[in-house]
């Protein structure tokens, strides 16, 4: 068969393929056979034209939506400690401008994030116990190990042998900073071991975690400045939280300050028990939202009962919650909006539904710090935003420091929602 041969085969399978469509009610020599031939032009040809610009119309679109989204590559983060794999170490993930881009826990010592490709990014790793470790990657690196160190913990075994604490006439009395030791101690007087959360009395956010065995200390402290105490036991199973530090606040005076904590033990009173609670993160399509923050708060109680919790990919976090009490729960996760559950008690399940940020409803909103006194920019501040709903704040993720121009940058944050910035550098603060 020829050419000519071949393309009379074709054309005939055309016509009988627009007899068909023509039985089946769809007019097709109404609508373009017969109009077409009437000028004297061949319908087949013209229709070949134009599936193959449908095709290449489709093709171009197609590789231009592949080419305007940004490629994301995978990037593994090994954590260790003495040889050892560490799990439940937070790993976070800031831009290179310091914007916080998303966080995960390790399993069997392990993160696996899946981040933007060719991209600089900051990673802090962290855990109760250790030393935080700073790290700046690169995405096409792969993979990073870190070696975590335990912080040094400060026995305090010669204080209580002797029954003595140091005054602070042991002390430079001129010393520009001071120094806070915390001791934990339950009715007994016996030593409680457990993690200390240190906050600004005047803005609510998180100074810093101290690990405390017979003690812990905070070193470097700015004189004058007001801080309260919350307190983690580490046997939750005879000791309960401490989550009042706010009512009993301490100033910061030169040489050496000391707070001590009186931890209650769990008692028989059923009221007290606690009950496993699972907060579920879902967006607007019903969907689990995986690796958002989530941080439980005491109705009424400025600092989170649980923060920085990371849901697992069924979209949950599970915790143990005190009966008797009224909790809320917030998420955050880049790309969504901020939100808050209903009010819950310990046992109920509670669900935050987040929805996507976009132009429409979200903005990016820049802060920077300028001294009163001398126009200066401040730097290494601590400013977070919070959500204000009645006379409870709840902060918006985490809370960032302010760079070289004394700015920070928050992004997606709800328009017309009622947003309180709080700032603290040592004894100064400021909110709007």
């Amino acid at each position: 068969m020829g050419a000519s041969g071949f393309y009379s085969s074709l054309e005939e399978k055309w016509y009988g393929f627009c007899d068909s469509l023509q039985e089946k009610g769809l007019r097709v020599y109404d609508w373009f056979v017969d109009p077409v031939e009437r000028r004297g032009i061949p319908s087949f040809p013209v229709a070949l034209a134009l599936i193959v610009l449908i095709l290449g119309a489709s093709f171009l679109f197609l590789t231009s939506l592949a080419g305007g989204m940004p490629a994301s590559q995978a990037f593994s983060v090994k954590v260790l400690s003495g040889g050892q794999d560490v799990d439940d170490a937070y790993v976070k993930v800031y831009d290179s401008e310091g914007n916080y881009v998303t966080s995960v826990k390790t399993e069997k010592g392990l993160a696996e994030l899946e981040l933007e490709a060719g991209k600089e990014y900051e990673l802090t790793v962290s855990k109760t116990g250790f030393e935080t470790v700073t790290k700046t990657i690169r995405t096409e690196d792969g993979l990073l190990k870190v070696e975590l160190l335990p912080k040094e913990v400060e026995s305090g075994e010669e204080e209580e042998d002797f029954g003595l604490l140091w005054g602070e006439e042991d002390y430079d009395s001129e010393s520009s900073t001071g120094e806070l030791t915390i001791y934990a101690r339950d009715e007994d007087w016996s030593p409680v071991s457990g993690t200390a959360y240190v906050y600004d009395a005047n803005t609510n956010l998180l100074i810093e975690s101290v690990r405390v065995e017979n003690s812990g200390t905070l070193y470097d402290l700015e004189l004058d400045s007001v801080l309260y105490v919350n307190f983690e036991p580490d046997d939750l199973k005879k000791y309960r939280k401490l989550l009042d530090g706010e009512n009993d606040p301490i100033t910061i005076d030169s040489g050496l300050n000391q707070k001590t904590l009186l931890i209650e033990k769990v008692g028989t009173d059923p009221s007290q028990e606690e009950f496993p609670t699972v907060i579920r993160v879902v967006n607007e399509e019903g969907k689990t939202v995986p690796n958002a923050l989530v941080d439980v708060y005491l109705s009424g109680f400025a600092a989170p009962v649980k923060d920085d919790e990371l849901t697992n990919n069924n979209g949950e976090v599970e915790l143990e919650l005190q009966a008797g009490k009224t909790y809320y729960a917030t998420a955050f996760k880049a790309g969504y909006l901020f939100d808050i559950s209903d009010s819950f008690g310990a046992g109920d399940d509670a669900a935050i539904v987040l929805r996507m940020a976009d132009l429409s409803n979200s903005a990016d909103v820049y802060v920077t710090l300028v001294d009163e006194e001398d126009n200066s920019l401040v730097e290494e501040a601590k400013v977070a935003s919070f959500f204000k709903q009645g006379d409870q704040a709840f902060q918006i993720g985490a809370a960032k420091t302010t760079d070289a121009t004394g700015t920070v940058k928050f992004e997606g944050l709800e328009r017309g929602s009622n947003v309180e910035l709080r700032a603290s550098k040592g004894s100064r603060h400021v909110e709007a």
